[in-house]
């Protein structure tokens, strides 16, 4: 059963969370299972099912435990939804955080119409791997106060 405002684990995980949401599920998935076949990364993945309103604590969780997140969205990269879910979990989870969080979007471009160029302009599985390797790579400097 679905609750409004109430995300779905698709996959626990411990490694990163992947962070997603509608139609960009499929390749958010497709990648959590490429990461663990290709590089022996264990992807959670959190479907959100709506963006308003997010029950953080949930999204939190996983974040908190992985320390790593990926936010995928089918949308401009820039100002969507996705941009402020991860400015929002930068805030949230900034202590906990080993790496920046990594966005995952559409080119910031006029979406095209014709078929052949909106494949190029839309997410992949890989773009979402290649964010999530980036994100695994990477440790954060921790500033002394």
């Amino acid at each position: 059963m679905c609750r409004w405002g109430k995300p779905r684990c698709a996959a626990r995980a411990h490694d990163i969370t992947l962070i997603s949401y509608s139609f960009a599920m499929k390749a958010t998935l497709e990648a959590a299972e490429l990461l663990q076949r290709d590089h022996g990364i264990s992807a959670e993945v959190i479907d959100l099912r709506c963006v308003v309103p997010v029950d953080w604590p949930t999204v939190l969780t996983s974040v908190e435990k992985t320390g790593r997140a990926v936010v995928v969205h089918e949308a401009h990269r820039r100002g969507g939804a996705g941009a402020e879910i991860a400015a929002e979990l930068t805030e949230r989870a900034w202590p906990s955080l080993r790496s920046a969080i990594r966005r995952v979007g559409g080119l910031d471009m006029p979406v095209p119409q014709a078929a052949s160029l909106a494949s190029l302009w839309q997410i992949s599985a890989a773009d979402v791997v290649d964010a999530a390797l980036k994100a695994t790579q990477t440790s954060r400097v921790r500033l002394r106060a």
